[in-house]
């Protein structure tokens, strides 16, 4: 198992073109979508995934795609509903609009329950989004203050926490989480957007190197990052991150814009793109097997582990799909 999984590192640390041709895309479209809008935000070692899609009316409906199916999931009684993470358990976090402002939520099983940052945390009341969900439990998302700055926040129970990247100027977003409780996201400063990975106490900026902003979305248990970066002539590309070399990687459909907001253990990505009709869909991405990475890549790497090891830079824009896109899943 060694064997294969250096294998696999080995075959991505060759470089952005390899690694992207050796995806398998999937597009995801709500059936029950009104408005040429799906989005796909989460995904789970199942592989199921909850994202967004837009009605007739143009307001947005969560739904949760799991063994080929579509389910509609809209918080009871919402005008609007969007999801953007599942744990591993099954357990949902996304957002809700009532007539009183913006809100997280998560579902357990089929129970509902509201997410609302408390005003003595600093929120003002009806601005919390809830962005993601890990098996312990812990919820994150952000809220924004009387000043309309943002902050990101994590929640267990009861106890809420701001979280703040440092440098951060009236915008600090968490985005994903892991089972261990490692958190990523984006904050902006008095240049640019860039992302952030928080394992214990410890903060580290996260700038993919193509990239004049980048927002990070999703992290899985092995601490692979995901996101999105905007480059110099205003388009938007997906990245992985595994151990500080960076990856492009842009659906193949796509026209100017893919962005990438979850991975799961098995490396399976979910993100959305903009396809040549202007219409936003979301899609699964899928690697081969590291075994079959190795069959199909031994003189390859053989030379790639013998003569060097290379990395290559692998390239945002800021919504809730599309805030956790840059930190405007």
């Amino acid at each position: 198992m060694k064997v294969r999984l250096a294998l696999a590192a080995a075959f991505l640390a060759l470089g952005g073109k390899f690694a992207m041709a050796s995806y398998t895309f999937t597009t995801l479209i709500d059936p029950n979508e009104g408005g040429g809008y799906t989005t796909a935000a989460g995904i789970n070692n199942a592989g199921d995934v909850v994202g967004s899609s837009r009605d007739g009316g143009g307001l947005l409906r969560g739904y949760i795609y799991s063994g080929g199916s579509y389910a509609t999931v809209n918080f009871p009684g919402s005008l609007a509903t969007s999801l953007s993470g599942i744990s591993n358990t099954g357990e949902i976090a996304g957002s809700f609009q009532d007539s009183s402002g913006s809100h997280g939520l998560t579902r357990t099983g089929i129970v509902f329950a509201p997410i609302d940052v408390p005003v003595s945390v600093g929120a003002v009341p009806g601005t919390t989004s809830a962005t993601d969900v890990n098996t312990g439990d812990t919820i994150v998302g952000y809220y924004f203050d009387s000043a309309s700055a943002s902050h990101g926040y994590t929640a267990l129970g009861a106890i809420f926490n701001s979280v703040n990247a440092p440098g951060a100027v009236h915008s600090t977003l968490v985005l994903g989480v892991n089972d261990a409780g490692a958190i990523v996201g984006s904050f902006t400063d008095n240049t640019t957007t860039h992302g952030f990975v928080r394992i214990g106490a410890s903060i580290t900026t996260i700038d993919d190197p193509l990239g004049v902003s980048t927002v990070a979305t999703g992290i899985n248990n092995a601490g692979d990052i995901v996101g999105y970066y905007v480059d110099a002539s205003g388009l938007t590309h997906g990245f992985i991150d595994i151990g500080g070399t960076f990856t492009t990687i842009d659906n193949p459909n796509a026209i100017g814009l893919t962005q990438i907001f979850d991975i799961n253990d098995l490396g399976q990505l979910a993100g959305t793109f903009v396809d040549g009709n202007g219409n936003t869909r979301g899609f699964v991405a899928s690697a081969p097997e590291p075994a079959t990475l190795a069959l199909m890549g031994v003189p390859m790497l053989a030379l790639a582990w013998t003569h060097r090891r290379r990395k290559r830079s692998g390239i945002v824009t800021l919504t809730d799909v599309e805030r956790r896109t840059a930190g405007s899943r």
